[in-house]
């Protein structure tokens, strides 16, 4: 994830102005979605380290190969 995508408010994510926009209705049912979705977070934080991982490990290659290389 690049870094300007990492740590959005709520009202980002719902591409709202700060402050005014997080009482648009828009804004507050993402808000109520997010908080009362039966989910668990377990296989969610799971997936997302997994991926985090994988994207490790590919610029470890990526490296390796530069040095490699020189």
């Amino acid at each position: 994830m690049a870094p300007r995508e990492r740590n959005k408010t709520l009202t980002a994510l719902a591409e709202a102005e700060p402050v005014i926009g997080a009482t648009h209705r828009e804004v507050q049912r993402l808000q109520w979605f997010l908080s009362e979705s039966p989910w668990e977070h377990e296989p969610i934080n799971d997936q997302r380290r997994a991926a985090g991982d994988r994207h490790v490990a590919a610029l470890r290659n990526l490296f390796i190969l530069f040095t490699a290389d020189r």
